[in-house]
């Protein structure tokens, strides 16, 4: 709680001290919350490699966490890594189906890369009524336009506009929140 409030707080030193310390307690070894606490934390200082290797420590002790393969998809994303980044988006898919962040980002990458078909199918997934209760309202106006991107690549334009629109909508109802 502490190293949470922490890095709340935009204090990332703070927050490795807390997590050190409580890792050194044997009974908090294989604690996946406090790997990813430091992580973040190293984040926060943009101490990328160190956040990289407590994300694939993570791994280690959980090879399904979607959340850390979906961390990692994140890091690589934002280093131009596409190929390593799509394929930790489509891990942690496959260990959480219901994992909305990871397919939205991988939709979002396979519509840079002209892949209509498979963003628009990954963006489908996304959408059924179970998996849109899991997703943030401005998660889901981007799965939208996503699929708007999808639709209009596929020269699907009605489907499109009508995609765009609903995206739109959401998101003046997220903005005016």
């Amino acid at each position: 709680a502490l190293a949470g409030e922490a890095l709340t707080g935009k204090r990332p030193d703070e927050a490795l001290q807390f997590v050190g310390e409580a890792l050194a307690r044997e009974d908090n070894q294989n604690d996946l919350e406090l790997t990813f606490l430091r992580a973040e934390a190293y984040l926060m200082k943009n101490q990328t490699p160190q956040a990289k290797a407590e994300f694939e420590q993570a791994l280690k002790k959980d090879p399904k966490s979607a959340k850390a393969l979906h961390a990692l998809g994140l890091l690589h994303k934002s280093m131009k890594e596409v190929e390593p980044a799509i394929e930790k988006f489509r891990a942690a898919l496959a260990a959480d189906p219901e994992h909305g962040a990871s397919a939205i980002e991988l939709a979002s990458l396979l519509t840079e890369k002209n892949d209509a078909e498979g963003a628009s199918k990954v963006i489908d997934d996304a959408l059924t009524d179970a998996n849109r209760k899991k997703l943030a309202p401005a998660e889901i106006a981007q799965a939208l336009a996503l699929r708007g991107a999808a639709l209009l690549a596929a020269d699907k334009k009605a489907e499109a506009v009508a995609s765009f629109e609903e995206a739109t909508m959401l998101a003046i109802i997220v903005a005016a929140i």
